[in-house]
């Protein structure tokens, strides 16, 4: 059975190791992996079970920490899923979101946009070897 975009990029999330932090008790961590930027990963909030993160390259910009790119994800394990929330990079002036304020709205072609950058984002990370420890 084909999975869907939000199950492989779980299966992804769960390689990088995101299930050490989801359970743990840091509340951040950072990924050294040289020669590449940091890969910082926050917990944000709980919604029920799932677990809203922030997943984030930042770089550097006249003194100031700059995302490239910042995402916020929604993770739900109950459901071996993943979701893009939203999508920022500094150095490029973007800012998206799939959803409204309110979450009564959203935007399909972003959320599919999204999603995918997740998945070739997530494939980039691992195959430049960044692991959760």
């Amino acid at each position: 059975m084909k999975k869907f975009i939000y199950e492989t990029n779980y299966d992804k999330m769960v390689r990088l190791g995101i299930n050490k932090f989801l359970y743990g008790k840091e509340q951040y961590i950072k990924v050294e992996n040289e020669p590449y930027m940091a890969l910082h990963i926050d917990k944000i909030r709980m919604e029920g079970n799932n677990h809203i993160i922030s997943i984030a390259h930042n770089g550097e910009q006249n003194g100031d920490n700059m995302a490239d790119p910042d995402m916020e994800l929604r993770i739900l394990p109950d459901v071996k899923m993943v979701e893009a929330l939203t999508y920022q990079n500094d150095f490029m002036h973007v800012y998206q979101q799939v959803y409204s304020e309110d979450g009564k709205q959203f935007n399909p072609k972003l959320k599919i946009s999204m999603n995918n950058f997740l998945g070739t984002w997530l494939n980039n990370l691992l195959k430049q070897g960044f692991k959760i420890n």
